[in-house]
C-alpha cells in the first residue's frame, strides 16, 4: 500500500474515504457486475470503466 503522506503535505491533498470505504466501495462493483453475469446481463468493458471511474 503507498503512503499518501507526501501527497498530503506537499499538495495539501486529503482522501475523501477511508481505505476500509475503498475496499467495500470496490467489492460492492464486483459484485454487482458478478451478479449481473449470472444474471446474463452483458454491459461490455464500458460498464467497468465507468464503475472505477465513478
Amino acid at each position: 500500500m503507498g503512503n499518501p503522506e507526501k501527497a498530503k503535505t506537499v499538495l495539501g491533498w486529503q482522501p475523501e474515504v477511508s481505505f476500509e470505504e475503498l475496499v467495500y466501495m470496490m467489492m460492492e462493483a464486483d459484485l454487482r457486475l458478478v451478479h449481473d453475469e449470472i444474471k446474463g446481463v452483458d454491459h461490455g468493458s464500458d460498464r467497468v470503466f465507468r464503475t472505477i471511474s465513478g
